[in-house]
């Protein structure tokens, strides 16, 4: 029985103009009124979800926003965060010395601010995605002793992964590294990924991760696509997500998230299991 629907944002359940269309909402508000939980799960911030929050309902259906790739975890219909897991500490020292070493621009959040090394084009639509304020400060390093929940090194996809290579001994047993978007090489406490607030949320709920559908397209996803949840690739995923997943969907433009519910889940009963990749 489907209890739970855990939904990535770009690329997934909005479309590339970063919309949710009247379709994919009406298919999630029906699932809402059926007494179907919905999460929203995204390395967005928290902040930046809100439009989203209210255009579904979700304080009142009892939805919640796994936000900061599974760093946070917001309950909507009580207003309250029920997880949260910052960087360690010093770690936001030890990014920023890493982008100056290998020149990438680096970000973080603080408070409803994206706060950068410099002005730059991958955060500029970071701003976009989020409708978040961009600031830089004149000296950044009077920030970093903040407590933060993610950092984001930016720079062209080639560079990135190359990067990620690099930095692969840094990060383990130490943080969680992922890429999102192809140019966003992602950073949280270690532990940390929407796997991680999968789990967690299913634990606050008292339900089991297998009564859980979760769709993504991109590698961050991998980690609740990998648990015990049904998994859905939308058309548009990468690769290395189609070829995890129980399902593929239609592509984000043409509604997949809603094609499969209204046909796997309303039209099933919403019973039904997983590894029949299709």
């Amino acid at each position: 029985m489907v209890k739970l629907l855990m939904l990535d944002l770009d690329d997934t359940l909005l479309n590339d103009d970063l919309e949710l269309s009247s379709i994919n909402k009406a298919t999630l508000i029906k699932a809402q009124k059926q007494g179907i939980k919905v999460a929203l799960s995204s390395g967005r911030p928290t902040f930046a979800m809100e439009q989203l929050e209210e255009e579904l309902e979700l304080g009142k259906y009892g939805g919640y926003l796994i936000s900061f790739n599974g760093a946070a975890i917001y309950d909507c219909k009580n207003k309250r965060t029920i997880f949260r897991v910052s960087l360690p500490k010093g770690a936001l020292g030890k990014l920023y010395n890493i982008s100056q070493r290998y020149n990438v621009y680096m970000q973080t959040y603080i408070e409803n601010a994206i706060v950068a090394t410099e002005y730059n084009k991958y955060t500029d639509i970071e701003g976009d995605i989020t409708g978040m304020e961009i600031v830089v400060p004149i000296v950044y390093d009077d920030i970093l002793e903040e407590e933060v929940t993610k950092v984001i090194l930016l720079e062209n996809p080639t560079m990135l992964k190359h990067l990620e290579s690099k930095l692969a001994p840094f990060s383990e047993g130490y943080l969680s590294m992922t890429i999102s978007k192809p140019f966003f090489l992602e950073f949280m406490n270690e532990g940390v990924d929407k796997g991680l607030a999968l789990y967690k949320l299913c634990e606050h709920l008292g339900i089991l991760t297998s009564e859980v559908i979760a769709f993504g397209d991109s590698y961050n996803d991998l980690p609740m696509l990998n648990k015990e949840a049904v998994s859905v690739a939308m058309g548009n995923s990468v690769d290395e997500v189609k070829s995890v997943c129980d399902y593929i969907t239609d592509t984000n433009n043409n509604h997949g998230v809603s094609k499969f519910i209204e046909d796997r889940v309303f039209a099933l009963g919403a019973s039904f299991t997983a590894m029949e990749n299709g």
